[in-house]
């Protein structure tokens, strides 16, 4: 497993609420794009789950440029991470696409039968509420893996803060200790 992420699961496990990542992106005209989702978990790698609709100006920024970095904020043991690394996206077809997708609730999964995202507002009947774990995976759903190079790590629930950097080479990865 990867040194740090033994740390990261244990601040999931402490959130009292969804445990959330903020994720950039470049857009084609170059300017950094930054949005909030949920984490669906961690893989031993290191490898961060989430999902993502795969008709969402991310997608297209991911295809374009794999590069991202995620912030994660811990409020209840309030630490950070960030993570640099690049993502992928796995279509629906995939067996993971499939556990994530039944791993999600109704009202998770219907936000992929909603409409198109950034376009003009529907009528509310469009918007539905629900949708049973055992319907099929839709066309719009993508799982989004972050795999991480790097992590910066910061503690702040303890004093002096802590801050430990881990970077991946060829044969593991290393650490450093350095200041808040």
């Amino acid at each position: 497993m990867v040194p740090w992420v033994s740390q990261f699961r244990r601040g999931m496990e402490k959130e009292s609420g969804p445990p959330l990542l903020m994720l950039a992106t470049i857009d084609a005209a170059g300017r950094p794009r930054c949005r909030t989702i949920v984490i669906r978990g961690v893989r031993d790698d290191g490898r961060v789950v989430a999902c993502t609709d795969a008709r969402s100006e991310k997608v297209e920024q991911i295809d374009a440029n794999d590069r991202v970095e995620a912030c994660v904020w811990f409020a209840d043991s309030r630490t950070q991470f960030r993570l640099a690394g690049t993502a992928r996206l796995i279509g629906p077809e995939d067996d993971d696409s499939a556990r994530v997708w039944r791993e999600l609730s109704d009202s998770a999964r219907a936000l992929f039968a909603w409409p198109t995202p950034m376009l003009p507002r529907e009528d509310e009947e469009a918007f539905v509420k629900g949708v049973p774990s055992n319907d099929p995976v839709p066309e719009t759903f993508r799982v989004l893996e972050v795999t991480p190079t790097s992590c910066d790590h910061l503690a702040l629930g303890v004093l002096p803060h802590e801050r430990t950097i881990w970077t991946q080479l060829p044969d593991g990865w290393t650490d450093q200790p350095v200041n808040p």
